[in-house]
């Protein structure tokens, strides 16, 4: 009986990074690798810094968390969206940006970075359906 599986190429995936990474560069554009497909996978994730990409993202502080893990740099690491509430202390301890589209949020991260005297960059995105 055969089960289906799911074979990652992960020379392709180096190859293809590093291709989309040197020609942003050339224009002075940082690359942000994105692995919430994967769920910040490590091997996925060693391929795209393999192929010269520094900056990770991912929409679930779980897999925030995880690329931490594997970077160490919470300054390489960025939230995509809007976080809970109650994950704010977790996400400012976690990664140095994040994306965010509610002035409420904007607001108690703001709190916590003063509380625990660290800074955070935000980046204000605006959506049609907030």
């Amino acid at each position: 009986m055969y089960f289906p599986r799911l074979k990652i190429n992960t020379e392709k995936i180096s190859h293809n990074a590093r291709i989309i990474n040197d020609r942003c560069a050339i224009g002075g554009i940082s690359v942000v690798g994105v692995t919430k497909s994967v769920l910040a996978h490590k091997t996925i994730t060693k391929c795209l810094k393999k192929a010269g990409i520094n900056i990770f993202a991912d929409s679930r502080l779980s897999n925030v968390k995880r690329l931490r893990d594997y970077l160490g740099d919470p300054g390489k690491i960025m939230m995509l969206r809007t976080p809970m509430q109650g994950d704010i202390e977790d996400l400012i301890n976690t990664c140095r940006t994040s994306i965010n589209t509610q002035i409420r949020t904007v607001e108690l991260l703001s709190e916590a970075c003063n509380k625990y005297e660290m800074n955070h960059d935000i980046i204000i995105m605006l959506e049609t359906d907030d």
